[in-house]
């Protein structure tokens, strides 16, 4: 069926691209348009005046229960569902992700047989007070969702009251985005029963977890206490409500000046882990957070941790904390890269004020681990450089704002926050050797093929392979942004992220919201280049045709079908280099343009491309003078 389903997307899209080769014209889905007739969305990329969100108070209690060689989630809590929709609603669905490693599990890639666990064992279920019998979960579960149907109806304007007990056991043998680390120190992340979205545009999100899309999530409120062997320290995505129940005085002290002040705290060393010794109980920590996707923690009793107060330009401030393993190589700068991308972020681009009061980056030294991003907390693995130590944790702090401040589907739309996100680290980084972009640029030539290079409307869940999907998220979608914002300008690029976010956040965007807002912001049709970037089957591949040093004029042409900027580097015989730009509309209305150059009797050779820009064929970028 998915096999069947992905080639019939494939195939629309190749009918949009046959159809409208002449007039290109981004689409908008039959589910859209239905949106805009309800007035939820409108044509120029605002909420419709009948536009809805619904959202879910969670109060959660966990114990982590370190058993032998096994760490246990052990898990109890209420959560209250609000129904802001038109829509009566006759079904729930529940998240239950921990069962991505069950036997039997919808998978994205094989993890082999010993990689796999025990599914989440749930206690009896209540909703409004109605039992739902332990067993009958475990009947409506399909691989990573827990369907509820046949509950008391839920209308509009009212609520459902939730109460649920689980516990699972921790996978002791394979960390995928959370996991137990040196130590026994673990980051938990996706680890309780979670009310799937029920958004204005699709209904249900019922798209499994498969391990490589990742998640969509409403806005919510939290209480979760959390409760740990005494040794251990705990991070959360959230606010801490009881520092004075958990630190001793003197970590306590040094907490307190961090949080007052704007200057760097060590605020555990070495010494304060050797004088944190177990004493046989637990420690119970209250946090709470607001108006947030997620909640995720980390715990260690080997980590050190930094920590400063960051004041914002408009009075907010954020406590940005990063949290690290003794040998790490760079993490002890980590606390003032996290800073600097906040303030960029804040400041330059989106420019809106980082939304929450808290940031903690959690190394869990494992160098063979990436990185992963949730809302106020940041897990990375032991980057072995400090440029891309710095660019990680820059990448995973933009996601604050896609997908977290702007509610996106990353099941269906990926490319979203990770084009985002990569694209303004490549900008962070300005291409520098040794960064993201090598990495991405060295998978792009070894995969970039027809049909592996899909159109970013193909929604992310029927991208197959990791490769594939990886390509599709961050490789040509940070492309396409990179050649937007050349094609506009930085800050008309600028100035449309910031529109998008303000009008926004808090609220779930989809492709058609900011397609509108960008070409708005543009002040011209722009469909000439949206619409090859996101719906067509092309791919990056621009050549020198031909150099004419007699009448001074060079042929570039576009052979891959995507327009992109042209840089020239033109070398001249006394040694001299004369640098050429031009923005991607050159290919507007033509597979290729020619460029006048100046002093063609002198030029010795050409060079065409850019660091920053992936070109499929590189052997026809440059010319040199026989």
């Amino acid at each position: 069926m998915k096999t069947s389903v992905r080639y019939s997307i494939l195939i629309v899209l190749m009918s949009f691209e046959s159809h409208t080769s002449v007039a290109q014209h981004v689409t908008k889905s039959p589910e859209f348009l239905k949106a805009i007739e309800n007035r939820t969305r409108t044509v120029n990329g605002l909420p419709g005046k009948n536009y809805w969100i619904n959202h879910s108070d969670y109060d959660l209690a966990v114990n982590v229960k370190f058993i032998n060689d096994t760490i246990w989630i052990l898990g109890s809590g209420e959560i209250t569902y609000f129904n802001a929709s038109p829509d009566t609603l006759k079904q729930l669905v529940l998240r239950s992700y921990p069962n991505f490693f069950a036997n039997g599990a919808l998978r994205d890639f094989d993890i082999g047989s010993k990689n796999e666990v025990e599914p989440v064992m749930y206690s009896n279920l209540l909703i409004n007070g109605d039992t739902i019998p332990a067993d009958t979960i475990n009947q409506r579960r399909t691989s990573t969702n827990i369907i509820l149907k046949n509950i008391n109806p839920i209308g509009p304007g009212e609520k459902a009251v939730i109460a649920i007990g689980w516990k699972y056991r921790m996978n002791p043998s394979m960390n995928l985005r959370q996991g137990i680390y040196a130590d026994k120190a673990i980051f938990v992340a996706y680890w309780y029963p979670q009310v799937a979205v029920y958004d204005d545009i699709y209904g249900w999100d019922t798209v499994e977890y498969g391990g490589l899309t990742e998640f969509y999530n409403d806005f919510n409120n939290y209480k979760v206490k959390i409760s740990l062997p005494s040794e251990y320290y705990v991070w959360g995505g959230g606010v801490l409500q009881n520092p004075e129940a958990v630190y001793s005085n003197s970590v306590l002290d040094k907490y307190n000046t961090a949080l007052n002040g704007g200057e760097l705290v060590t605020i555990l060393n070495a010494d304060d882990l050797i004088n944190t010794a177990p004493n046989g109980g637990d420690k119970t920590w209250y946090f709470k957070s607001e108006h947030s996707p997620d909640f995720t923690f980390a715990a260690s009793k080997s980590h050190v941790w930094d920590a400063k107060s960051l004041k914002l330009a408009n009075g907010n401030t954020v406590f940005v904390s990063s949290v690290y393993g003794t040998n790490s190589k760079f993490y002890s700068q980590d606390a003032l890269w996290a800073c600097d991308a906040i303030e960029y972020l804040s400041e330059v681009c989106p420019g809106v004020p980082f939304p929450w009061p808290r940031m903690t980056v959690f190394n869990n030294m494992d160098v063979d681990e990436s990185a992963m991003e949730s809302p106020m907390m940041v897990n990375t693995g032991d980057q072995q450089t400090a440029d891309m130590a710095r660019e990680v944790t820059f990448h995973e702090i933009a996601h604050t704002y896609l997908p977290f401040l702007l509610g996106t589907n990353e099941r269906r739309n990926a490319w979203m926050d990770e084009g985002w996100a990569t694209y303004q680290g490549n900008k962070w980084s300005n291409g520098r050797p040794g960064t993201i972009i090598d990495m991405f640029r060295e998978l792009f030539f070894q995969i970039d093929s027809i049909p592996l290079n899909s159109p970013l409307m193909v929604p992310s869940y029927q991208i197959s392979g990791y490769y594939a999907e990886t390509f599709h998220a961050y490789v040509r979608s940070s492309q396409a942004f990179m050649t937007l914002e050349n094609q506009l300008g930085e800050k008309k690029m600028n100035e449309a992220w910031h529109l998008f976010t303000e009008t926004w956040n808090g609220k779930h965007p989809s492709p058609s919201d900011f397609f509108a807002i960008v070409s708005k912001v543009a002040g011209e049709d722009i469909n000439w280049l949206l619409f090859p970037w996101f719906y067509e089957f092309a791919y990056p591949d621009i050549a020198i045709d031909s150099v004419d040093t007699i009448n001074g004029t060079i042929t570039i042409r576009n052979i891959g079908g995507l327009p992109l900027p042209v840089f020239l580097k033109i070398k001249n015989s006394d040694s001299t280099t004369v640098s050429i730009i031009r923005k991607p509309e050159v290919f507007k209305n033509s597979k290729q343009c020619t460029i006048k150059l100046k002093r063609a009797n002198d030029i010795v050779s050409i060079e065409l491309g850019s660091a920053l820009f992936f070109d499929k064929v590189t052997s026809n970028n440059h010319w040199r003078r026989d």
